[in-house]
């Protein structure tokens, strides 16, 4: 049963459907599964439009930050624009991130969490898989948590997730919210999932 916040979103998220759909199919596959890339914009943003969430200037339903985003994504669309925010997220993510996921050759058998956690969390997620040998993401999200006590020096720590002019009041740790990235991901996409059999991979 959803609470109250999440029929909210859900709501505000059902007004992108059309253009998601469109636009995942046409731009990645036909049997694309945009409902996790409406699910990506409901973690993001609830479905509306909003600047600097995160305070480096991210844009619009997706969040791109124009100056992290690749050059061939700034230069093709116009992510200051409704649909070509949404066209930028989904180039971004399937032919930039997702060919980047080393889980498996095959573009459908590659496991979309981890694709979702590289939008969220750079390349992090990938050097913890990397580290486990695995790409189970309960076995990459151990190999986050307690990367110290693996010996490792270049780990993920707190980060601050409430900040006002007196300083930082809450913190969170990096590797909690970027595994529990995925996790709302999937969820949120149950919701507007209009298929019985998936053919990407998603776990």
């Amino acid at each position: 049963m959803f609470t109250l916040i999440n029929i909210s979103y859900a709501n505000e998220c059902r007004s992108l459907v059309r253009h998601v759909q469109y636009y995942t199919k046409i731009m990645v596959a036909d049997d694309a599964p945009w409902w996790y890339v409406l699910g990506l914009i409901q973690a993001e943003t609830g479905c509306k439009w909003r600047t600097s969430l995160d305070g480096f200037g991210s844009i619009g339903f997706m969040q791109l930050t124009p100056n992290l985003i690749p050059k061939e994504v700034r230069t093709q669309y116009n992510i200051y624009s409704y649909t070509g925010n949404i066209q930028a997220g989904i180039h971004y993510l399937f032919n930039i991130l997702h060919v980047k996921n080393p889980s498996s050759i095959e573009s459908r058998e590659k496991r979309l969490w981890l694709t979702m956690q590289m939008y969220n969390g750079g390349n992090w997620p990938l050097i913890e898989c990397k580290r486990a040998k695995s790409f189970d993401h309960s076995v990459c999200y151990d190999q986050c948590i307690n990367c110290k006590n693996y010996g490792y020096t270049e780990c993920r720590g707190s980060v601050c997730v409430w900040r006002t002019e007196y300083g930082c009041k809450q913190y969170r740790h990096a590797c909690d919210i970027n595994y529990s990235y995925s996790q709302k991901i999937y969820k949120y996409g149950q919701i507007y999932k209009n298929v019985i059999t998936e053919h990407w991979r998603y776990w």
